[in-house]
């Protein structure tokens, strides 16, 4: 059930979309998206009841919990709301379910006057849409697994014509934001690991970049989200998660600091461009998932829910970064959890875990089942190998394609490491990989 109240958690709650009702009589139900209009009185979303990843797109009236007649069927599952509550935008599919065409349409006509704004004939591209934080800026993503062209709608204009922002150039990735009075661009254009520049917004051009966060060649640059008068983004370096915040006005940038050095943390829902408290989720190897907010100007971090475990005490526990030297001299971090008082005798059984490709990275986050084998005195052990993306673009190439070979024996060289300092012996370990990471 998607519910709000408004102002505080004194008022009565208002349900706005009700998936148990929803899937009534449905073999299959699923919610792709839902948005809800700028003055709060309009829901549009989508729902999936047949499993074969074409939705159909439904307006509720919240005031009075009526539907809309305008159903809109066989789209993706991205709907984005114009601020004049009354125009909403999205994405058809071709015959292999690729989004391919936008469209525009008013509410309370016919689709057969929508207007199609862009289509992608490029069988290598999808179209992605979204939507500013200040509302003022629809974007639309043209992507492929190497390359991106951006576009964008200003809804101040009055004549509300989409223009390029980023052109395409192959193998140039990016990322667009509106934030203060520019617009601010991740790219990884003359940067392996990403950096982030802003543009004018009257003159995007790439000749017309700045370079607001330089590249720095092992950190990777992940996510980036603008408000009125900051920028945040998520950045990943031996494979810890990290937050960094960026004034617009100072310059100054830092580092959001959590109680605990190895750990995961992501952005979440920040709807708000003129906030500044962002929210933020975070979790490590011994303390469940953590949603809290963080204030930027007293760069204090308040904690608003953790996830209750029945018994469970993290002080039990301890968490540990070690290296596994590779064949090749390269140092392979190991990120270790175990129940305190763990002796390095070789008795302990150990359960390593490693994957290594498509660039993803092991993070140290928390799994609630591992309580279950550390309390029976199993060490965890993540190797985070080449292949993964914790240390940047060079660290995933150096597992791939002729170097795939790094990934396995990165890994054979961390078991290795575990054994000869006497965390475990051959025969009480546990090795797990599977798909890419076979």
């Amino acid at each position: 059930m998607h519910c709000r109240r408004r102002g505080s958690m004194r008022q009565p709650e208002e349900v706005l979309v009700n998936e148990n009702t929803l899937s009534r009589g449905h073999r299959f139900f699923s919610l792709g998206d839902i948005q809800v209009s700028r003055d709060h009185t309009l829901v549009a979303y989508t729902t999936d009841t047949t499993g074969a990843e074409e939705y159909t797109l439904a307006f509720k009236d919240v005031r009075v919990g009526t539907l809309h007649p305008d159903r809109i069927e066989h789209i993706a599952p991205d709907i984005v709301w114009a601020p004049d509550q009354r125009t909403a935008f999205y994405l058809t599919l071709d015959a292999s379910k690729r989004p391919f065409r936008c469209w525009q349409h008013t509410l309370g006509a016919s689709t057969k006057t929508d207007v199609l704004l862009c289509e992608e004939r490029d069988a290598r591209y999808s179209l992605q849409l979204t939507r500013s934080k200040s509302w003022r800026f629809l974007f639309l993503a043209s992507a492929s697994k190497e390359t991106t062209e951006v576009r964008a709608i200003d809804f101040t204009d009055s004549v509300g014509q989409m223009r390029c922002i980023v052109p395409r150039r192959q193998g140039r990735r990016c990322e667009v934001v509106h934030a203060g009075d520019r617009f601010y661009i991740r790219t990884n254009d003359h940067a392996l690991d990403f950096r982030i520049v802003s543009a004018p917004i009257d003159d995007p051009r790439p000749q017309r970049w700045r370079t607001v966060v330089p590249h720095d060649p092992g950190t990777r640059i992940e996510g980036l989200e603008g408000f009125a008068d900051a920028i945040a983004y998520e950045v990943m370096r031996d494979g810890i998660r990290d937050i960094r915040v960026q004034s617009l006005t100072t310059h100054q940038q830092h580092t959001i600091v959590l109680p605990e050095r190895l750990h995961d943390v992501h952005l979440t829902w920040n709807p708000n461009f003129s906030t500044t408290t962002l929210r933020l989720q975070y979790s490590t190897p011994i303390t469940p998932k953590t949603i809290a907010d963080y204030h930027v100007r007293t760069r204090t971090l308040t904690v608003r829910k953790r996830e209750t475990i029945r018994g469970y005490r993290p002080s039990r526990y301890r968490v540990e970064r070690i290296a596994a030297r590779a064949s090749d001299g390269t140092n392979v971090p190991i990120t270790l959890t175990y129940r305190r008082g763990m002796k390095r005798n070789g008795r302990a059984p150990c359960f390593l875990i490693g994957y290594g490709a498509y660039g993803h990275s092991i993070t140290p986050h928390f799994v609630p089942w591992y309580v279950s084998l550390l309390d029976r005195g199993v060490i965890i052990a993540h190797a985070h190998v080449r292949g993964g993306g914790e240390r940047g673009e060079r660290w995933y190439r150096a597992g791939k394609y002729l170097k795939k070979s790094h990934t396995f024996t990165d890994f054979i060289a961390c078991a290795e490491q575990l054994i000869r300092r006497r965390y475990t012996s051959p025969a009480r370990l546990a090795i797990e990989g599977r798909s890419a990471g076979g």
